[in-house]
């Protein structure tokens, strides 16, 4: 009977890998969760650390070469040759209008949407694909569609400039509203504030070496 205890409590305390693995989860998934929350600005025009978020958005959905046809063949060699055809549903902004599109983040041409996503105050009209992935080289596309709607981004700072650096889908055809704020930052983060996100982005960095090791 002691020999079933004692063998018992031995292997209580030499857990199996993949017991251990699901152990570890558990005590580190609060802070990956804190973590995933941080990385995402809670209001627009908050400062961020992906300086080229503003250039990855133009390059992906306000490009100078994109076709203004909706001929499938000519988007199937335009994705092919920018390596889009993997990204299933896209849009492409007219790039004629990349003024009015960074304006979407700014008190003059936007409205304040939800988390730090801004909703564009006049519609655009852009063209949507949608891919199904790569086949021999090329892209099986299933749609290309011309739309009008009410553009939404996430907008954050650049360089001391408010910039979009996300296109959100908008399928349901959302509508600024008419009592919701002009698009702006949150007002100026008090000394706690600021030192509370340090501890957050500290707390972040020194899991991030734990895990690594």
């Amino acid at each position: 009977m002691q020999w079933h205890k004692a063998h018992k409590l031995s292997a209580s305390r030499h857990l199996s890998l993949p017991d251990k693995m699901i152990s570890t989860l558990l005590q580190v998934l609060p802070f990956v969760l804190l973590c995933t929350d941080a990385d995402h600005n809670p209001q627009p025009c908050m400062p961020t650390n992906y300086t080229s978020g503003h250039k990855t958005f133009l390059e992906r959905h306000v490009v100078k070469s994109s076709p203004e046809t909706l001929d499938t063949g000519v988007w199937e060699e335009f994705l092919r040759n920018r390596s889009f055809c993997h990204r299933p549903t896209q849009s492409f902004l007219p790039y004629t209008e990349k003024e009015g599109i960074d304006a979407v983040c700014s008190l003059a041409g936007g409205k304040l949407h939800t988390g730090n996503l801004c909703i564009s105050k006049k519609p655009f009209s852009f063209i949507t694909v949608r891919t199904g992935g790569n086949k021999s080289g090329g892209c099986t596309i299933s749609h290309v569609d011309r739309e009008a709607k009410h553009i939404i981004l996430a907008c954050e700072t650049i360089k001391d400039a408010c910039v979009p650096v996300h296109f959100q889908g908008n399928p349901d055809g959302q509508e600024p509203q008419e009592d919701a704020p002009d698009c702006r930052g949150p007002p100026p983060a008090s000394g706690a504030a600021l030192k509370s996100a340090d501890s957050i982005k500290t707390l972040c960095f020194l899991l991030a070496s734990l895990l690594l090791c």
